[in-house]
């Protein structure tokens, strides 16, 4: 009778086993991670009762007779958890998140371009976007479909793959080895990994610049435009490496790196821009950091180096209120004429939650460009000012509206007749977007 209760017992959990192989199975389908971690609990509890009720049924004098090795057990946890990390523990499945997002923008200097630039006063002659993106005057625009993979390897090696398409990232395309402008941009491209045991974290391949308050997605923005700042004092993005170690003072991180240069993929001279700073983590009381950037970024000239020195903090006074602060100095040797140039500005932008639904936006910004080798144009100073209220119409979709005045020290706006000869400009924006 016993050894018919043995068997008995063993076949259900040869049954139990294959069950539990099957569910394995099926796990690596798409589930929702939290629906897998019950799931791979459940199995862990439910093979250890089995291999405890195996053990009390066949204990008998001396050795126990019928147990599972340990071994076997081991294996059966190990092949769960890789099971849980990915396709046999090389790599976790990404993270997918993503946007899409649309704007309309009335320009009420009406200029006969239909663009919205900075100019040369007096002429025709545009020069920079005057707010990056929104180019277009009196326009729908379709800026971004945009698409970001996250996800980790073995030995904690982290990868993430941003993908955008749309006027935007026809803007964002780097100017050297990526061929023509086009509506179709790799954002960002990069490892992240311990370096051996060192304590200090590295970042290799494209990424995004360290300055500034805004970033290239629009919904992580207080605003629907971006300023002066984002778009002509700093860069977008660099192709290199980044090393960047926490310092024993806490709250503040150390960070060095090597990069082709500003807004390209291959470097266009033949030496290399530095960049480094401090990382700033004190938490509400003030998130950010201190960047500088050295080197030339001349095409075919190794002589003539840019220096960037960027101050962006963010703080949050108030559990609802969230504001971001900027400061940016630039230089560059011989860009306009032969002569040196220079640049710098500051920012502050405020967001305040009223509600999970509501919410209220400004920007405030100056930027002063010597020569105008920034504004793309004769030099100037410049400043605009917005109010942005936002209104997430359900947890995807969000709806936002904005009034922008610009405001120069010359005439760098646009007029009806094609002639730069306005000092302020006047826009309201509209902007849809939905994320997942």
């Amino acid at each position: 009778m016993r050894l018919i209760r043995e068997n008995s017992t063993k076949q259900k959990v040869s049954s139990v086993a294959v069950l539990f192989l099957g569910m394995l199975f099926l796990s690596s389908s798409p589930v929702w991670a939290d629906e897998k971690d019950e799931m791979i609990q459940k199995l862990i509890q439910r093979v250890d009762q089995l291999e405890k009720k195996v053990e009390d049924l066949t204990w008998g004098q001396g050795k126990p007779a019928g147990t599972v090795p340990d071994e076997i057990v081991k294996e059966k946890v190990e092949a769960i958890l890789m099971e849980k990390e990915g396709h046999g523990g090389f790599m976790k499945m990404p993270k997918i998140t993503g946007y899409i997002d649309t704007t309309y923008n009335y320009n009420f200097n009406k200029p006969a371009s239909q663009t919205t630039k900075l100019g040369t006063p007096g002429t025709s002659t545009a020069g920079i976007n005057l707010s990056s993106y929104v180019t277009k005057a009196n326009d729908i625009t379709f800026n971004t479909a945009h698409l970001a993979f996250n996800g980790s390897l073995k030995d904690g090696i982290g990868y993430t793959i941003e993908l955008d398409a749309g006027s935007d990232a026809n803007v964002n395309t780097p100017t050297s080895g990526a061929g023509a402008a086009d509506d179709f941009d790799l954002q960002e491209a990069y490892l992240t990994s311990p370096l051996f045991e060192t304590g200090i974290n590295m970042k290799i391949g494209k990424f995004v610049t360290l300055e500034g308050i805004e970033v290239i997605e629009s919904p992580l923005n207080p605003s629907i435009s971006r300023g002066h700042l984002f778009g002509m004092a700093e860069p977008f993005t660099h192709v290199g490496f980044l090393l960047s170690r926490p310092l024993p003072i806490e709250g503040l991180e150390l960070r060095a790196g090597l990069v082709n240069g500003w807004d390209v993929l291959s470097d266009n001279n033949d030496k290399k821009t530095v960049l480094g700073g401090l990382g700033i983590n004190y938490g509400d009381l003030a998130t950010g950091g201190l960047s500088i950037y050295h080197g030339p970024e001349q095409t075919g000239n190794d002589k003539n180096d840019r220096t960037s020195v960027d101050l962006t903090l963010f703080t949050k006074p108030l559990p609802k209120l969230t504001i971001g602060l900027q400061g940016n100095w630039g230089k560059e040797e011989r860009v306009s004429s032969g002569n040196d140039d220079s640049w710098k500005g500051f920012g502050i932008q405020p967001i305040y939650q009223f509600t999970d639904k509501f919410s209220l936006a400004g920007r405030a910004e100056y930027m002063e460009n010597k020569l105008g080798s920034r504004f793309g144009n004769g030099g100037g100073e410049a400043a605009n000012f917005t109010i942005t209220p936002g209104y997430k119409l359900n947890d995807s979709a969000t709806v936002r509206l904005e009034y922008r005045h610009d405001v120069a020290n010359n005439s760098f706006f646009e007029g009806e007749d094609g002639v730069f000869d306005e000092k302020s400009l006047d826009q309201v924006l509209a902007e849809v977007f939905y994320t997942f």
